[in-house]
């Protein structure tokens, strides 16, 4: 590694430093002593400052490769733990369309075949675990900023949009969430109402009915909705994911040290 100016400074001042404390030692164990243990003791204490001062030096000229290695260790962590991984979103798109599929079942008159609760207990811990992933990609960010680390030009648009996508993704998958869980309430009061209508056929349960068959229209309408969205997401969020890693690139390629 090159030295810089002031390094290149500091080691002629270490270096003509101690040739000066040798000399003056030398002189003054000649003068006062000359047996040969005290000889050997200023050649043994002349060796240990020689050994500090390369030890100095040496540790300035490699800590700042040390450093780097260590920055790097942690945007390893960051692509191959966090950002790479797409398992956790798979298993959220797929758990919200096995959910949406149930409730169309239902708007369509037929009978949901399978466990729609068992689903939504599921898509909590999905959700749990996936709210964790953006505060842990700032919190790595900020730990390759002390290490002067930061993205790539070449690739610093797509790892913010995928960090940007993830929070987009998880924000239309709480509202299709939200939708989903008022949706499935409102087919039982529509039965409920549709019994009472059978049962007395009255002016005011026959308005009940109407309610209750607009409502649960208008709350398809709004899943409908909140899916468009959730998918148009996904696919944005895998676009820029597969921009980013299609080609393979190095964690050097990604991730640069600050000028």
């Amino acid at each position: 590694m090159k030295l810089s100016k002031w390094e290149r400074c500091l080691h002629v001042v270490a270096v003509v430093g101690f040739m000066g404390i040798m000399l003056a030692t030398v002189s003054g164990q000649a003068v006062k002593n000359s047996d040969v243990a005290a000889w050997l003791s200023m050649l043994f204490n002349a060796v240990m400052a020689a050994a500090a001062v390369g030890a100095f030096l040496t540790a300035r000229k490699w800590l700042p490769q040390l450093t780097t290695q260590e920055g790097y260790k942690e945007a390893i962590t960051l692509v191959n733990e966090i950002l790479l991984p797409l398992d956790k979103w798979e298993s959220l798109h797929d758990c919200l369309c096995r959910i949406d599929h149930f409730s169309n079942e239902l708007h369509q008159g037929r009978q949901a075949r399978g466990n729609p609760q068992a689903e939504f207990t599921r898509l909590d811990t999905i959700l749990s675990n996936l709210d964790k992933i953006p505060d842990s990609i700032r919190l790595q960010q900020g730990r390759l900023a002390t290490y002067g680390l930061k993205g790539s030009e070449k690739y610093q648009a797509e790892l913010s949009g995928l960090e940007q996508k993830f929070r987009e993704l998880l924000a239309a998958a709480k509202r299709l969430e939200k939708r989903l869980r008022e949706d499935f309430p409102l087919h039982e009061q529509y039965k409920k109402a549709q019994k009472l209508y059978g049962a007395f056929k009255t002016r005011d349960h026959e308005a009940s009915l109407q309610k209750a068959k607009q409502t649960l229209a208008t709350s398809g309408e709004r899943v409908a909705e909140a899916r468009r969205s959730f998918d148009e997401t996904y696919g944005l969020l895998t676009e820029v994911h597969n921009r980013l890693f299609q080609e393979g690139p190095g964690i050097g390629e990604l991730f640069v040290l600050r000028k």
